[in-house]
């Protein structure tokens, strides 16, 4: 009873920060959506494999500060494109587009899990475009002593991705992202032409890990603690390999803080970019 009311609590608070933040744009003659809320230095939200492509409170909760700007990805959304990547750099091209469409230098960069190996492999290219970066349990990496978990999530029941993706299966969290009955109002929708395309085959780039040392901006690593996705052992290879990056683990919490730990998570990242600092004191030895 009590998870089914913090589901409408959390459906009323999306009704009630929506408003006109959707955009749709050709951008390089891609259609593009685009979510824009408010006021602040520019912060690219960069989403999961989710697509967690409508106004929602975490959104909401870092527009306080920055001008949120948060793109689906070619083949997520209303965005066109999908099935036209063929590899990791189509989709870097694809948003140094949008930015000189948005007349934008310098962002924040902010990438969760899809979205953190995409904004990894942008910052080591780009460095001068990126003010400060934030990984959140990003892909893109595949260690020996962690492998990935086999099945791809898109193949999985709700359960299973219940289980993988959160530290509490049980909460709201679980039945809002992966309901076991389809649900048209649900959060996101998997884009499947563009997880399935070349670029983001196997999950991992066996390049990446050499080239983080490239990346030469402030750098959050920021991790669900309980993330059994994408396990704190990732967060530590990150971290290791980009010079000077912060880490942060998110207690309580497995691959999406966005939604199991909202507060936190708006809390970290918005302290970071104004500081670089995380403003908590627990990391990794």
């Amino acid at each position: 009873m009590l998870e089914k009311l913090k589901r409408l609590q959390y459906g009323a608070r999306i009704k009630l920060y929506s408003g006109d933040q959707m955009q749709v744009l050709e951008v390089a003659g891609r259609r593009t959506q685009l979510l824009r809320g408010g006021k602040g230095p520019p912060l690219l939200y960069l989403h999961t494999a989710i697509g967690e492509t409508n106004w929602l409170p975490f959104h909401q909760g870092l527009s306080r500060e920055f001008d949120v700007i948060a793109p689906a990805h070619p083949g997520f959304g209303l965005s066109a494109g999908g099935d036209e990547l063929e590899e990791m750099e189509d989709i870097i091209f694809h948003y140094l587009d949008l930015l000189a469409h948005l007349g934008l230098g310098r962002v924040h960069l902010v990438g969760s899990s899809l979205g953190g190996w995409i904004a990894a492999e942008f910052a080591l290219r780009y460095p001068e475009r990126v003010d400060h970066l934030v990984l959140v349990d990003a892909a893109g990496l595949q260690l020996d002593q962690s492998p990935l978990v086999e099945a791809m999530p898109e193949t999985m029941d709700a359960v299973a991705l219940r289980e993988l993706m959160l530290h509490d299966p049980s909460s709201f969290v679980g039945e809002l992202l992966f309901p076991q009955v389809e649900d048209p109002g649900r959060i996101g929708h998997v884009g499947r032409a563009t997880i399935e395309n070349a670029w983001s085959r196997g999950r991992h780039n066996p390049k990446l890990r050499s080239r983080l040392h490239r990346i030469l901006r402030p750098t959050l690593v920021l991790w669900g603690a309980d993330d059994a996705f994408y396990p704190v052992s990732y967060a530590r290879a990150f971290h290791k390999a980009i010079p000077g990056s912060a880490v942060h683990l998110i207690e309580r919490c497995g691959h999406l803080p966005m939604f199991e730990q909202e507060a936190e998570f708006v809390a970290a990242v918005a302290r970071f970019l104004k500081t670089g600092e995380t403003g908590f004191a627990n990391g990794l030895s």
